[in-house]
């Protein structure tokens, strides 16, 4: 008694309205279907039965943590993205928080079946503290992906265009009073207090 096997291939994207929030639906989806038998006069009925799923996102990073960060300096890291599926996918990447201080670029990218490619993720730390925040890759009729990233502030946001660290004022005759103009800037969240002494570095430290 010879055996025969049947091999059924189906695809399906999901609509529009499928799933809150742009994930997969889980709805099942049943298809009647008959076998004609040789020799049989009525075809053998069953049910295909499948489920719909949109495109499979990977990442090769759930954390991405940035270690200390001087304030004001720019920092990039790189995340993998991988469409795992046979199907195209359309992420689209944004941070938690309106006011983030990491920015994502590009913001939308659509991949093909197989297709990887890199994001990249900036950050300019502007206060001397530990920062934290949530990256989501929003992918069309598929699931959500969220990477932690965190990073912890040094240094001072304060800043001038002018080196501080020697203020050269040139021949200066006696009695003779000269006066500079110093452009100063606080690029952080907080207000700064300024002190101005003539004393040693280590006398300052203690205002700071």
């Amino acid at each position: 008694m010879s055996q025969n096997f049947f091999k059924f291939f189906f695809f399906e994207r999901i609509g529009s309205g499928g799933g809150a929030g742009g994930k997969s639906s889980a709805m099942q989806i049943r298809i009647p279907m008959y076998i004609k038998v040789l020799g049989q006069p009525v075809p053998y009925p069953f049910t295909l039965l499948a489920v719909p799923i949109g495109p499979r996102i990977e990442v090769d990073q759930q954390k991405i943590d940035w270690g200390s960060v001087k304030c004001l300096q720019r920092v990039t890291k790189t995340l993998k993205v991988t469409n795992n599926s046979v199907i195209d996918a359309s992420v689209r990447c944004l941070m938690k928080s309106k006011s983030s201080l990491w920015t994502v670029t590009p913001k939308k990218i659509h991949l093909s079946p197989g297709e990887q490619t890199t994001i990249e993720l900036s950050l300019v730390v502007d206060e001397k503290q530990t920062v934290n925040d949530l990256l989501y890759l929003i992918v069309h009729e598929g699931n959500d992906i969220q990477v932690a990233v965190r990073a912890k502030g040094t240094g001072t946001p304060i800043t001038s265009q002018e080196d501080l660290s020697f203020v050269d004022f040139g021949t200066v005759y006696a009695t003779q009073t000269i006066t500079r103009d110093i452009m100063i800037e606080n690029r952080g969240r907080k207000a700064r207090k300024l002190v101005w002494n003539s004393e040693k570095l280590d006398i300052l430290k203690k205002y700071l």
